[in-house]
């Protein structure tokens, strides 16, 4: 009975261990406010998608608000890359094939949340999510985060 019970135990921290090596979760700078320009951008959740061996897609929870009294300003999850922090030639950009990446525009003192999703390498540790339009002369805005 002893060894049934310290072999469930062996395997169950296995699992849990190599769970966690398969899909780390990043932490960083969420829930932490930042404006450029008129927005105010706020990343509420990180969260890691599998795609394959050796890729994920990473799910970005926004809250987006338009501080402007008087004009209408669009957002796309286009205006946001992900950087390795590691290297400076790295850079991805959204998930192109997810429909669901949020586009929208926000009239003047709107907040809207919506998602985008980016795909990496599973073997990034440290990157940068930024928010950098490029048809503007705003501010880049840069969320650090690590697993």
């Amino acid at each position: 009975m002893k060894l049934v019970q310290v072999l469930i135990l062996v395997v169950g921290t296995i699992l849990l261990v190599g769970c966690g090596k398969i899909n780390p979760e990043f932490t960083g700078d969420m829930n932490n406010a930042k404006k450029s320009g008129v927005l105010q951008i706020t990343i509420e959740k990180v969260k890691v998608n599998t795609v394959n061996k050796d890729k994920e897609q990473l799910e970005v929870d926004y809250k987006i608000k338009n501080t402007s009294k008087e004009d209408e300003v669009g957002i796309i999850a286009q205006d946001f890359i992900i950087k390795n922090n590691s290297s400076d030639k790295e850079e991805y950009t959204y998930a192109a094939e997810n429909l669901d990446n949020f586009n929208f525009m926000l009239k003047p003192n709107e907040e809207k949340s919506g998602k985008g999703f980016y795909n990496i390498n599973k073997s990034m540790r440290k990157m940068d999510l930024m928010f950098r339009p490029i048809q503007s002369n705003i501010d880049t805005i840069i969320w650090e985060f690590e697993r």
